[in-house]
């Protein structure tokens, strides 16, 4: 069945979370500009649960970051722009279709920037080790990464239910 086909404007948050991304997104290009010629040509390339690196690699790897950021950068806000395309949990009426897709357009634009912060953090913290002045990411990195993207996916639905 097709949904409502309905255009809600931002919220403040989704304004504030689209400037976050936004400006992580260009920091993260002029960072990797800046830092690569830096960079040694073996890198790490993956880390252990405790962020300590456990594999090395050439430093090419390292343009996955600002590469991935960026298709997810576009990619989510593409998508944001009609809601009424995504899956529901819940029936998309025209009664409840401006709650629902505030709310998913919420839930995209926060695990957006989420996304993009957590391969800026990725960059930066490579980078760190790469040059010999960091020894790893930090044991927490994973852990407020996992919080941060599945709480908000848990709220979206706890929000998403009280609103069908």
């Amino acid at each position: 069945m097709k949904q409502p086909d309905y255009q809600s404007e931002p919220t403040d948050l989704d304004r504030l979370l689209n400037l976050i991304s936004f400006t992580a997104m260009a920091g993260l290009l002029i960072y990797a500009a800046w830092i690569y010629p830096q960079l040694p040509d073996r890198i790490p390339t993956h880390f252990n649960i405790r962020g300590e690196p456990d594999d090395y690699g050439p430093k090419t790897i390292f343009l996955l970051f600002p590469g991935i950021a960026f298709a997810l950068f576009v990619l989510f806000s593409v998508i944001s722009r009609k809601p009424q395309n995504y899956n529901y949990p819940f029936k998309i009426t025209p009664e409840n279709a401006d709650r629902q897709y505030r709310l998913a357009n919420a839930l995209m634009t926060t695990i957006k920037t989420t996304v993009i912060l957590l391969m800026g953090y990725l960059a930066y913290g490579t980078a760190q080790v790469a040059l010999g002045k960091s020894k790893g990411l930090g044991g927490s990195f994973l852990a407020v990464f996992l919080i941060l993207t599945f709480g908000s996916i848990a709220y979206y639905f706890w929000k998403a239910y009280k609103a069908k």
